[in-house]
Order: structure tokens, then sequence, then C-alpha cells
């Protein structure tokens, strides 16, 4: 039998706190400059442990007795007659540091200009409540990045208001004139991932193991456009041993977007007025990577003399954000 759902009868309160130090200068009478450090940290979360688990090697190396037959996983268990024993238990813990950084400029005009970066380190051993690590005898051993950290993120805002043809009067300066434009831009750090291998390689009777790391995972022989991760830097590890990757050590590549928008008012005898939006999302109708397909990585293979994934399409793009959108409002106020 497998228990998949129980918890520790003296499971802890979690707790949280939260600090942080700002420092703002202003640079001119219109530009303000704002640095602050702001940090976390977390005690006591919970996670998924087993305590049906094998200890590490455990499984590949006992043999029936008077026999050359290794000996069924379950028949050696901790508690015999049982599979895997899943546990809510309390134990884990986060840690987070930035940097956060913020330039401010006001224009003419109602013009603003809003620069902002972010430097930023999160690091946990569960990155979520039902989180199984891969040695349940060792939890900080899967100490890492968080998986919702970006390390590096830019952003830019602004709204302009055109400084041309305001007055009105004629047709095409009320039709061209007066418009705002408004943006918004960001670049960031791509989320990091987390590799595991397919089966137990381990012998501890669980999975969610995780290979070796032999090369660099962003270069060398990567087969077609959509193929972001190589294969051949990756290695099943050895029988009764785990692989040497880190929880959430491969990133995804930066992200980048920027969204846009025009907008105006037309007055009409002055209890008319009607307000025309022109939005657009993804402007540069750039695809960033959402996802790749990095579960049950099980070796590579050559094929036309390139290392290929024996998983069918590891290490390939398998989400996108959205393609560019456009589009328009009108609101008729009276």
């Amino acid at each position: 039998q497998t228990i998949n759902n129980s918890h520790y009868l003296d499971m802890k309160d979690p707790r949280s706190m939260t600090y942080s130090v700002g420092l703002q200068r202003k640079l001119a009478n219109n530009m303000v400059l704002t640095l602050t450090y702001v940090g976390s940290s977390a005690a006591n979360l919970s996670y998924l442990d087993d305590i049906n688990e094998l200890p590490l090697g455990l499984g590949k190396s006992v043999f029936v007795p008077g026999t050359k037959t290794l000996a069924n996983t379950n028949s050696i268990r901790p508690y015999l007659g049982y599979g895997t024993i899943q546990e809510y238990t309390t134990g884990a813990n986060f840690v987070y540091n930035s940097l956060q950084s913020q330039f401010r400029k006001q224009f003419r005009g109602a013009g603003i200009l809003n620069t902002s970066f972010t430097w930023s380190s999160a690091r946990t051993d569960a990155n979520n409540y039902a989180y199984q690590p891969q040695d349940s005898y060792n939890l900080r051993g899967g100490w890492g990045n968080s998986s919702y950290n970006r390390r590096r993120i830019l952003s830019e805002s602004w709204v302009y208001p055109l400084p041309f043809w305001l007055g009105g009067g004629r047709w095409y300066k009320e039709a061209f004139g007066g418009w705002q434009v408004n943006g918004l831009a960001q670049i960031q750090s791509g989320l990091p991932v987390n590799i595991t291998i397919s089966g137990d390689q381990a012998g501890t009777g669980d999975t969610n193991q995780r290979p070796n790391v032999i090369g660099d995972p962003y270069t060398g022989a990567i087969v077609g456009g959509s193929q972001i991760l190589n294969p051949a830097a990756f290695a099943v590890p050895a029988a009764s041993t785990f692989g040497n990757a880190g929880a959430y050590d491969v990133f995804l590549p930066r992200w980048i977007n920027v969204n846009s928008s025009m907008v105006k008012s037309f007055y009409f005898h002055e209890r008319w007025k009607l307000d025309v939006r022109v939005e657009m999302y993804n402007v540069a109708n750039h695809l960033s990577v959402s996802s790749i397909t990095t579960g049950s990585f099980n070796g590579v293979k050559t094929v036309n003399g390139l290392f290929v994934s024996n998983t069918a399409n590891w290490g390939a793009v398998s989400g996108t954000t959205d393609p560019r959108t456009v589009q328009l409002s009108m609101r008729l106020n009276f």
C-alpha cells in the first residue's frame, strides 16, 4: 500500500520575517533616486517527506538470501507492508535578499519616465508546501534556487503627452494632436527549472532524482531551433548514487516584453466626451520561453553525429508567451 496524505504529529507553526532599509535622494526638482534593500526569511515551512524511503543505494545492493536476485524494494523498506508513505512535515527554510533601485523623472506636461532595477537571490529547500526532496534523509541536500525567483529585473515605464497641435481648431489638429503615449518594457532573467531523471537510479524506492552535470547545459550539440538545452551536458548517475545537479540550477532564457498604448479624449459641445484607446501587447512580437521539457531524462544517443536525448523533445521549448495582440476601445461619456 502507498500512503500519499499523512502528516507529522508535531508540526511546527511556520514563521516569516521581512526587513528593509532604503535611501531616497532628490537629484533635481524633477528627479528622484531610490535605493532599497529588501529581505525576508521563513522557517518551519511545510514539505512532503517519505518516511518509508530506503537509505541511499540499499534497494540496489540487497539480494534475496541464497540467490543473486535483488530484493524487492517494498520487502526491505523501514515499514514493511507499505510502499511510499508521504508525510507532511515542517522544517524547510527560505531566504530572500534583494537590492531594488528606482529612478523617476517628471517632465513638463505631465510626462513621466520611471526606471526600476532589481537584483535578487531567493534560496530554499522546499519550493512549495508539497515539495518532495530527492533524499528524504537529507532535506538540505536540495538547498538551491527558489523556483519562482528572477535574479535580475529591469522595468521601464513612461507617460508621454505628444507636445504638438494641442490647441486644436483645424481637423488634423483635432485628429492627431493631444494624444498620450504610455508604455511598459520589462526584461528579466528566466525562471529556474529542475532537471530530473526517469526511474529510481539511487535505489531509494522513490523517483524525483537529478542527473549528473558533465558540461555546459546551454551550448554544444543542440538539435533544432526549439531545443535550448544540450542533452550531452547531462548523464544518468551510477547505480546507488544521486546526481551532482543542484535543485533548480538550470535557467530558462531571459524574458522580454514591451506593451504600449495611445489614448485621447475628444470633446463635443461640453457634454459629450469620446475616449479612444489603442493598446498593443508584446509590441515586438517576441515569444519569450515560459517552459521547457525537463523531466524523465534517461541518457543520450547519437543521431547523424549529434547527441540527442533518449526522451522525446527533452530540453525543447514547450511553452511561450502570447504573440502580439492589438485592441481598440472607444467609450462615450455624456
